[in-house]
């Protein structure tokens, strides 16, 4: 692919591979009780979410070209300063991953991708993107270090969310998925890729949709553009997926769209709004709506950036529930306060 973003999407595509080895590690590995915390809205964050996120940050801010970059991502170190045992873990676990990212990654860049060099490095790094209100900027990065963390403490499936953008607009999304099999139809939580180390699935604005599988290096395989399959799906051939475990969401009201259509509902049943985004480019699923309960509810930036890009370059289309396409440029919570319809319609 000969893109203007070829450096950004070669150094993306590397850090998220690496990340995502070191999360199957951890995954892999029996998680004791002190390895996560609860955060004020209940949902658990291990050490992975922190690491992940240090190190995908320290990456792209460690190259010259990137120096200047802003960052907008999920997790802030305030639970990190009020933990040091916590904070122990997740610094052994950025130490782990120092060795691989420290090796020739790629062809167009410096021989080595930057890591935290200490621990409280590590936390600087963190707030970067956990303390950053805007999305704006002229080159701003969104990272999920590990979308769908109750489904990976599960040692099911999730994923590791990158996106890049300019002034608001997707221009790269990168999304691993160290589960997901890379010859497969569709998606399961349960079915996992034992034999490999799953796949990652990529777009640049205007290049298309790209899928490769995964390896244990920082060496990237050779991807595979994906067929434009939005533009050719008829209403037979579209496949629902939704969660069935959702309490935020008013699930009756999507089970009646889906039956409306006379799609099975859920369908492709997943946990992970960003694995959503890769199934969907990946084509092994179609549609997908969110009608939340509550009007207040505005959805994260980083569930989304990246994702719309992935599905829309494979000839999907994103909008909110009015129709409108989706505002990356609105900060973290992607909505003025004043607006009612929700902006998680996909």
């Amino acid at each position: 692919m000969d893109s203007d973003y070829q450096h950004e999407l070669e150094m993306a595509c590397t850090a998220v591979q690496l990340s995502s080895i070191l999360t199957r590690r951890v995954q892999e590995a029996t998680l004791s009780p002190e390895n996560s915390i609860s955060k004020a809205d209940f949902s658990p964050v291990t050490v992975g979410d922190f690491a992940v996120q240090a190190l995908l940050t320290a990456a792209i801010h460690g190259d010259p070209n990137c120096e200047d970059d802003t960052f907008l991502a999920e997790e802030s170190a305030d639970e990190l300063r009020q933990n040091a045992p916590l904070l122990d873990k997740v610094w052994e676990l950025i130490k782990e991953a120092k060795p691989s990212f420290s090796k020739p990654s790629f062809e167009d860049g410096p021989t080595s991708l930057a890591t935290p060099t200490s621990s409280s490095e590590t936390m600087e790094y963190i707030d970067f993107g956990g303390k950053n209100e805007r999305s704006d900027g002229p080159r701003t990065w969104v990272f999920d270090p590990i979308d769908g963390t109750q489904t990976f403490l599960r040692g099911q499936q999730y994923t590791i969310n990158c996106a890049f953008l300019r002034h608001g607009r997707e221009e790269i999304g990168v999304i691993g998925c160290p589960n997901l099999k890379f010859d497969s139809s569709t998606v399961h939580e349960d079915d996992i890729d034992t034999a490999g180390f799953g796949l990652m699935i990529f777009a640049v604005r205007g290049k298309g949709t790209w899928v490769r599988p995964m390896q244990q290096s920082g060496v990237l395989l050779p991807a595979t553009r994906i067929d434009r399959h939005g533009d050719t799906k008829t209403l037979d051939q579209l496949v629902w997926s939704d969660c069935s475990t959702y309490t935020s969401t008013i699930t009756i009201l999507q089970q009646q769209v889906a039956a409306k259509l006379n799609l099975s509902w859920p369908g492709v049943d997943l946990y992970s709004s960003i694995l959503k985004y890769a199934a969907l480019g990946l084509g092994r699923c179609s549609v997908c709506m969110r009608i939340f309960k509550f009007a207040s509810w505005r959805s994260n930036m980083w569930d989304h950036a990246g994702g719309v890009l992935i599905f829309e370059e494979a000839g999907g289309k994103v909008t909110d529930l009015e129709g409108k396409r989706i505002d990356f440029s609105r900060g973290r919570k992607m909505a003025d306060s004043g607006l009612n319809i929700l902006q998680d319609v996909f």
